[in-house]
């Protein structure tokens, strides 16, 4: 928040796409939201991650965002989700199109904060087994295994990911997508509470639900890096990772908008 009490342009940009997710009933009680959350060992942060049956990553550039890093990262983003949605600022509308991959939709954040669709964009469901156990730390991946009925021997994970690529992909997508689910389902459920109150996510609950969650991780752990809640989460899960918590990066005209 900056000292003339105003919200950043990113805030009230999350604060909006959250009100829509709800009102578009994409985000209910057995979904989660992750705020920020990291890949590629933490060089590369999902603005928004959308987890229920669908992984679905938002990328957000406000108006005070320039796009210069907007290809490289819709480009990694792409790999580990089944949809990847941009919601960028009016002015960034045209770039955009010209800049993100043809599968990723795009909505447009208007003047309003409101939300219209400019590009549906597509899903190709995440079938990489080593992207999808990326998204687990080294305990949850290991409890996946034993779920299995295998046996997980060494420190490494490594192996371990050998281990759980020989479970059948559907099986081993349900695990993972509910391990997601269980480890954020309080900042999910603090949203849903603040939505049903005010029928809308407000700025300030975005705020508020991180300076929450970060008080009470402070008060058990000496010291916090990063600003979000998921940076606070995943540095204490760092030390369970056998040091390797996320995965490698991988080798590697205007349309009409509607409201929503």
């Amino acid at each position: 928040m900056s000292r003339q009490g105003k919200f950043s342009p990113e805030t009230e940009a999350k604060a909006s796409l959250l009100s829509v997710l709800f009102k578009k009933k994409m985000l209910n009680a057995n979904a989660a939201i992750i705020n920020e959350l990291p890949l590629y060992k933490f060089s590369r942060r999902v603005d928004i991650a959308l987890i229920d049956k669908k992984i679905i990553f938002f990328e957000i550039k406000s108006k005070s965002d320039k796009l210069t890093r907007l290809e490289g990262q819709a480009k990694a983003f792409s790999y580990y989700c089944d949809k990847l949605i941009i919601l960028c600022a009016k002015k960034h509308v045209q770039n955009v199109l010209k800049t993100a991959p043809k599968c990723s939709g795009i909505w447009q954040l208007n003047d309003d904060l409101s939300i219209s669709v400019v590009r549906v964009g597509k899903e190709s469901k995440l079938a990489d087994k080593e992207k999808l156990i990326d998204l687990v730390n080294l305990d949850e991946l290991r409890s996946i295994l034993r779920t299995n009925g295998i046996k997980a021997s060494g420190k490494r994970r490594k192996h371990a990911v050998l281990l759980a690529k020989e479970i059948p992909l559907t099986r081993l997508r349900k695990y993972i997508l509910d391990i997601l689910r269980q480890r954020h389902s309080k900042f999910s459920q603090k949203l849903i509470s603040a939505f049903s109150k005010n029928k809308k996510i407000k700025a300030s609950d975005v705020l508020a639900l991180r300076r929450r969650e970060l008080g009470r991780v402070r008060s058990n752990t000496k010291r916090v890096d990063g600003p979000t809640v998921d940076d606070v989460y995943l540095s204490q899960l760092a030390t369970q990772s056998g040091g390797e918590l996320f995965g490698k990066f991988p080798h590697s005209g205007t349309k009409r908008k509607t409201k929503v």
